[in-house]
């Protein structure tokens, strides 16, 4: 009995699934004309980052820094997030012609087609079936689907990580120039996608080239070439990332870049802290919160059904590739593992500076995803796959245990969510122009979105309680000048003793502030007591709002107070 022929059937397998999930995934948001998803703090910085991209691109404006948040001193985008900013610039231009929520929609289907035409190609080789079950798998795997669910489409895209990996793998076995090249191409794409994923893979590809310079070795084979190969393929995809990878790389070795965890105490104590003193939680494999979210989607006890599937197809693949799917679960059990460090995760993270800002070593599962669908390849060639009625069966079983437990579980479908402001805030538009501080100060990231319905400069930015993310030159303004203080801590105690100067009022308004933004949802029921005890405080303050609704209250700082 032969193994089955990789063309049979041609590739129209593939694409017709790739086709389907894609529409299967963004359909509640065309007919609702809204983004799929769900309204999470990550999801409105999505929706800030694409506005951000667009504008500064029509307006010439850097896209490694920002002075919109956290005005007049600004956002070190490239320290920050790693400038992941290439899917934003290619929805740029979908975005000015048809709109921000077709925008989102139309590259939430991109990276499902991309993702599910990626692996279905490689699963392929065993067979048609196979290659439909690979696009289905590389379409609603938890990790992808978990993602896309929360509003991170950047974290979700993985079509050139399983092309780096596949063809990386090829590349340094059989030698080829072509493969290596499009393997680093790809790698380096990766990178610039999302800066973590790109690690990962080179990672994988270190055990990928490690195996192969060890079976060269002893075999009889040349170890040089193959040495040779992998800083081929290495070079390849650092040149590309360089532009970004560098100066990040450098900033992290010298302890520069924000947010970096004190790497050294997890032999010890196992605290999770920034160098600046904040506190993280990690999002681990089996950890709480958002972690555990991510162990349902596979691994946990009320997760069996994937788990085992993930898991089974890891161990049909040759056993190189097992050892990445090990080298992918060691990475997202984090640096501890019930007390007990985790000399792998911890050793990579002392000898790679950038793996002490990985807050989510859950997302190290992506590289199952390449790992599963080349077992699932190596399945379709195995003797009893041969029988097309065998390998159907096999499929439809597969896909079909795939989509109930999306679905069980709620993933799919990934619902919608509505990024609307209140309609007071459209007062920030009048001119003069002037920058705006939205309170309660440091609750959450909707005041992103108001910035990307009117533009307005804001004092508010992402992780803006931390001191890591936090301008220096802000922190201290919060400290030193009176004002300003009394303004962020009135809605949090309205009763307490602020005193405050008219010099340090007119200093801030001098920096360029003109709104002062009160979000009453956030103190509760709108007419509750602590949105009652925040408004007449901050009335005692600034006098009289120019918007007063039951959603918002806007003060204007340079409108004269009655007496003056």
């Amino acid at each position: 009995m032969s193994a089955p022929d990789a063309s049979r059937g041609g590739a129209w397998p593939v694409v017709a699934v790739a086709v389907a999930a894609a529409a299967i995934v963004v359909a509640e948001g065309v007919f609702a004309g809204a983004p799929v998803g769900h309204g999470t703090v990550d999801a409105i910085g999505t929706w800030w980052f694409q506005w951000w991209v667009a504008d500064a691109v029509t307006t010439d404006a850097s896209l490694l820094s920002t002075d919109r948040l956290f005005f007049p001193f600004g956002k070190d985008v490239l320290a920050h997030t790693g400038a992941n900013l290439l899917d934003a610039l290619l929805v740029a231009p979908l975005r000015a012609a048809l709109g921000p929520v077709v925008a989102w929609n139309t590259l939430v289907a991109a990276i499902v087609a991309t993702n599910a035409l990626a692996a279905g190609l490689v699963a392929r080789r065993g067979g048609a079936w196979m290659g439909a079950v690979g696009a289905a798998l590389g379409a609603f795997h938890p990790v992808v689907l978990h993602e896309l669910g929360q509003g991170r489409p950047t974290q979700a895209i993985l079509a050139p990580l399983i092309g780096a990996l596949v063809l990386g793998d090829a590349g340094l076995r059989r030698g080829g120039a072509g493969r290596l090249v499009a393997a680093g191409a790809l790698l380096g794409l990766q990178g610039w996608f999302y800066w973590f994923s790109g690690l990962f893979g080179a990672l994988a590809i270190g055990v990928l080239g490690t195996i192969a310079l060890v079976h060269a070795a002893r075999t009889g084979g040349a170890p040089r070439a193959v040495l040779g190969r992998l800083l081929v393929l290495l070079g390849v995809a650092a040149a590309l990332a360089a532009p970004v990878a560098g100066p990040l790389a450098l900033a992290a070795t010298r302890g520069e870049a924000p947010g970096l965890l004190d790497v050294a105490r997890w032999w010890t104590d196992g605290v999770v802290v920034t160098r600046e003193g904040d506190p993280v939680r990690l999002t681990v494999l089996g950890g709480l919160g958002e972690a555990g979210l991510l162990g349902r989607a596979g691994f946990a006890p009320d997760g069996p059904v994937l788990g085992l599937v993930v898991l089974g197809l890891a161990l049909a693949a040759p056993a190189r590739w097992r050892l990445v799917a090990v080298l992918a679960l060691v990475v997202a059990l984090g640096p501890t593992v019930a007390g007990v460090p985790n000399p792998v995760y911890i050793s990579l993270a002392m000898i790679c500076p950038p793996l002490a800002r990985l807050w989510w070593p859950v997302r190290a599962l992506a590289l199952l995803v390449p790992v599963a669908v080349v077992g699932l390849s190596a399945l379709g060639r195995r003797p009893w796959a041969a029988s097309p009625r065998r390998a159907g069966f096999f499929a439809t079983i597969l896909v079909a245990g795939l989509a109930l437990d999306a679905v069980g579980r709620g993933l799919l479908p990934l619902g919608t969510w509505r990024p609307e402001v209140p309609d007071g805030v459209a007062v920030l538009t009048e001119a003069p122009v002037g920058a705006a501080v939205v309170l309660p100060w440091g609750y959450d990231q909707v005041p992103l979105l108001y910035q990307a319905e009117t533009g307005t400069p804001l004092l508010n930015g992402m992780y803006e309680r931390t001191a890591a993310f936090v301008p220096a030159a802000l922190r201290a303004l919060q400290r030193d000048n009176t004002f300003l203080a009394a303004l962020i801590l009135g809605p949090i105690d309205p009763r307490a003793d602020a005193p405050y100067t008219d010099t340090d009022q007119a200093a801030f308004v001098a920096l360029g502030y003109r709104w002062v933004v009160l979000r009453r949802a956030a103190l509760g029921a709108a007419d509750g007591p602590r949105a009652r005890g925040a408004v007449r405080r901050l009335r005692q303050m600034l006098g009289s709002p120019r918007v007063d609704d039951a959603e918002v209250v806007v003060w204007d700082l340079t409108a004269p107070r009655a007496g003056e």
